[in-house]
């Protein structure tokens, strides 16, 4: 058998890549030549909550359904890379798991043989007019562990794969939020927010 090792990364936005639901980063994933396996990119859905926070701290006294958003861009971008020995299937069909009502894939490319894009954003996001309503959409995300799931499904290792033999899978999560904030009061703030894992 050859062995793939879960590429683990940390940053503004917490986030793994997985084999299947195999969540191990401290040995590899034993696999044999050919096999086709199912990738997951997890975004953790608290790093969004904790960068909301900066909005509701703006309008401390301010009731939630009061602060009315313009939202400008809410898009995540993730980037999967496979190693030589491994090919990604020819059409792409990308599953997304407890993204909850408020987001959905919005598209997937293959890049290369080897390489994809695949972004996802909030559902009809020019119908988002309040806070409440950004708040009741990402906290519905994540189901009861709090991570968003984004399988691609029939990522094929080489018949030539050799035993012992290593292989990586690295996955960057790129995200974009921009908005403008009201209240009644007239006050008026325009704040963006970058992701990066």
């Amino acid at each position: 058998f050859s062995s793939i090792i879960p590429d683990r990364f940390d940053g503004e936005l917490e986030g793994d890549i997985l084999i299947g639901d195999e969540t191990e980063h401290e040995k590899v994933y034993p696999v044999n030549a050919g096999a086709v396996l199912d990738y997951t990119g997890a975004v953790n859905v608290e790093s969004i909550k904790n960068q909301m926070a900066a909005i509701e701290a703006l309008y401390p006294n301010t009731a939630h359904d009061q602060i009315i958003l313009d939202i400008k861009q809410f898009l995540f971008t993730a980037d999967f890379e496979l190693p030589e020995g491994m090919t990604l299937p020819e059409v792409l069909t990308p599953i997304a798991e407890d993204f909850g009502p408020g987001f959905v894939v919005d598209r997937a490319e293959r890049l290369s043989d080897r390489a994809a894009r695949i972004s996802f954003k909030l559902k009809n996001a020019e119908d988002i007019r309040s806070y409440t309503q950004l708040e009741t959409a990402v906290d519905n995300a994540g189901g009861t562990d709090h991570w968003m799931k984004l399988i691609l499904p029939g990522i094929r290792l080489t018949e030539k794969a050799e035993k012992g033999e290593r292989y990586t899978v690295v996955g960057r999560v790129t995200g974009d939020f921009s908005s403008r904030a009201s209240v009644p009061s007239g006050k008026s703030e325009l704040f963006s927010f970058h992701w990066i894992s």
